[in-house]
């Protein structure tokens, strides 16, 4: 599938993504899926999901100065203009970037 392109400040897209990978593990119980998709219209779409994963494993270092919450994630996510949803069991994060004007 074509792949996306975002203009994003790596700082506060890693610790996203680490906050994501975070609270799914924290419910799921077992290591977190990474997923990126992009949809017909051109969103792009980064999913955290509980397991079973396909593919490389990766080891994200733990943040141990903030306890990585759900506004903590809502807040990095408006920073990068993401649309932030999660389920509410926790099994589930993903944020949805809109298509970008080229």
């Amino acid at each position: 599938t074509p792949g996306c392109e975002l203009a994003l400040e790596p700082r506060v897209a890693t610790a996203l993504v680490g906050i994501g990978v975070e609270l799914v593990a924290r419910h799921a119980g077992a290591p977190p899926c990474i997923g990126i998709d992009v949809s017909p219209d051109g969103q792009c779409k980064l999913t955290v999901s509980a397991g079973p994963c396909q593919g490389e494993q990766i080891v994200l270092p733990g943040r141990s100065l903030v306890q990585p919450t759900a506004r903590c994630a809502e807040a990095a996510a408006r920073a990068t203009g993401a649309r932030l949803t999660r389920t509410e069991d926790g099994s589930r994060f993903e944020l949805v970037w809109p298509r970008r004007a080229e």
